[in-house]
């Protein structure tokens, strides 16, 4: 049977599927994770390694990295929603709340989107966060099933 998010943290489950060693894994697996953790300067950091040629910029490598299905607001939410890396998504990079998970497992679950994640959350700070942002954005409405 094939690990899923749903299973286990996502620094756990890297660690099984990649190794102990995280200099080892893929960056975008690291950038992930630094995601998960809340870091945004570890995000940021990794996002310039991984923007090659300088051209594209690091929010927008940011918003266009993705690993096994993931983004980094994906991540971000299962971590727990910390909420300065969630602002700096959405709020700087300007990620789409409504992106799916692509993740073999996830592609039918209501959940596969960072915003029906977040309501599952002990705090709506975050859901709060999102709702403020895609209204002075006046983007999309929130798919919430």
């Amino acid at each position: 049977m094939a690990m899923d998010l749903l299973d286990i943290p996502l620094p756990n489950l890297f660690e099984q599927l990649l190794g102990e060693d995280e200099d080892g894994w893929p960056p975008e697996a690291r950038f992930l994770v630094a995601a998960h953790g809340g870091n945004v300067g570890r995000l940021k950091e990794i996002a310039r390694r991984l923007d090659t040629n300088g051209r594209r910029g690091v929010n927008a490598t940011v918003a266009a990295t993705t690993y096994r299905g993931m983004n980094a607001l994906h991540a971000a939410v299962g971590g727990l929603g910390k909420l300065a890396v969630c602002r700096y998504l959405v709020g700087d990079v300007g990620m789409d709340v409504n992106m799916w998970d692509t993740s073999p497992s996830k592609k039918t679950l209501p959940w596969s989107t960072p915003c029906p994640a977040a309501t599952c959350l002990p705090s709506g700070s975050f859901l709060t966060m999102v709702l403020i942002s895609i209204r002075k954005m006046n983007r999309a409405p929130l798919f919430l099933n």
